[in-house]
C-alpha cells in the first residue's frame, strides 16, 4: 500500500499532468493542423489565453469544447 503511494508520487514528479497545452500540442492531440486550431481560437470555438507571445489552451476547456461539438453534431 505504501509502496504504491510512493510509486504514484514518483510518477507524478517525473511525468506531471499538464493543465495547459500549446497550439502545436493541441493540434497533435486532435489530429488537425495548427492553422485549424488557430482558426478555431479566432472564431471563439476554442478558448485560449496568451502568455507573452505564446498561445496556451486549457485542457479542461478543450475537452468541454469537444463534448459540445459532438453533441451538436449528433443533434441534427
Amino acid at each position: 500500500m505504501i509502496l504504491l503511494f510512493h510509486q504514484e508520487l514518483i510518477n507524478n514528479k517525473l511525468n506531471p499532468k499538464k493543465e495547459n497545452v500549446t497550439v502545436k500540442e493541441a493540434a497533435i492531440r486532435l489530429n488537425v493542423s495548427e492553422l485549424t486550431i488557430r482558426n478555431y481560437i479566432k472564431k471563439g470555438v476554442i478558448k485560449a489565453s496568451k502568455i507573452g507571445r505564446r498561445i496556451v489552451i486549457n485542457l479542461e476547456s478543450l475537452d468541454d469544447t469537444l463534448k459540445e461539438v459532438k453533441s451538436l453534431k449528433y443533434r441534427r
